[in-house]
């Protein structure tokens, strides 16, 4: 809720609704949902960047003349003089002036109006350094509510009390000057980066850990997969010998078998003694 003195610089990026928001609260437009409600006193003022609500044919002065009858012609020179319009300047029509120069006279009639809620939507954009000051100057003896879209920082830390940033469909209300509002938005980005940081190094960190369990359970693994294959290469040869041990014991019987019926074998060379080769050739010596 804005009350009566207090001055808000409406802020963020190009496209994020500022002048819409602006417009909503002049009636302009109205809102898709919810509600917006002005207090009954409230008399809303428009400053439109695209210079709108002046008679083009009618000179300075009788554009301000016009606009406030019950001011005499020199206090009107006066007022146009705080805005920089002095001497024949005032005798200027509308349709010859230049952006900044409109600017300065829309400024100077919106003042002059009798409303207690003045918004402005860009007022600096055509306006120079002289004019801005100016613009600074009326708007310090102003005593209404303030709504103020603008680029220029300067000019808003000069003028508004408190900040409303509109990004992402999102409002957020922040207290104090521009300056302020600037301050404690580096170091809430400070504080995300430094988030972002620490949490990118648990994340880090946390892959390393995995990583690591990983590598030992591989490790782990290999080890078993290898005492596995060990373990079944002295199965395999057990069960060789095994296989090969009924196979030397029959051979062994059969040996000694043939070693009864023939003779003994010599096992060094593999001949028969010489006491039975001769036996044997006794006996065929004798049937013949």
């Amino acid at each position: 809720m804005l009350q009566r003195g207090e001055r808000l610089a409406v802020i963020g990026p190009n496209g994020a609704g500022k002048s819409t928001f602006l417009k909503l609260l002049v009636g302009q437009l109205q809102p898709t949902a919810g509600f917006l409600k002005l207090g009954g006193n409230s008399i809303p003022s428009y400053y439109d960047q695209n210079l709108t609500g002046l008679d083009d044919h009618a000179t300075v002065l009788r554009e301000i003349h016009t606009f406030r009858r019950d001011l005499s012609e020199e206090q009107v020179r006066d007022h146009l003089g705080r805005f920089l319009f002095s001497g024949d300047d005032v005798e200027k029509e509308i349709r010859t002036l230049s952006g900044g120069e409109r600017a300065r006279v829309l400024l100077a009639k919106l003042v002059l109006k009798d409303h207690t809620f003045l918004i402005l939507d860009e007022p600096t954009n055509h306006l120079d350094i002289k004019s801005r000051e100016a613009l600074e100057a009326a708007l310090e003896g102003y005593d209404g509510a303030l709504v103020v879209v603008s680029h220029d920082r300067a000019f808003l830390d000069n003028v508004c009390d408190r900040v409303l940033e509109i990004e992402d469909g999102q409002t957020r209300l922040y207290p104090g000057s521009y300056s302020e509002y600037a301050a404690r938005k580096r170091r809430e980005r400070d504080a995300a980066a430094r988030e972002a940081r620490e949490k990118e190094k648990e994340e880090r960190e946390r892959a390393d850990r995995q990583k690591q369990r990983g590598a030992r359970r591989g490790e782990g693994q290999g080890e078993r997969q290898r005492k596995a294959r060990r373990d079944q290469c002295q199965r395999y040869e057990e069960a060789a010998k095994r296989l090969q041990a009924p196979e030397a014991r029959g051979a062994d019987r059969g040996g000694r078998k043939r070693g009864e019926g023939g003779g003994r074998v010599d096992g060094r060379r593999g001949e028969l003694p010489r006491s039975r080769e001769d036996e044997g050739i006794s006996r065929g010596v004798t049937r013949s």
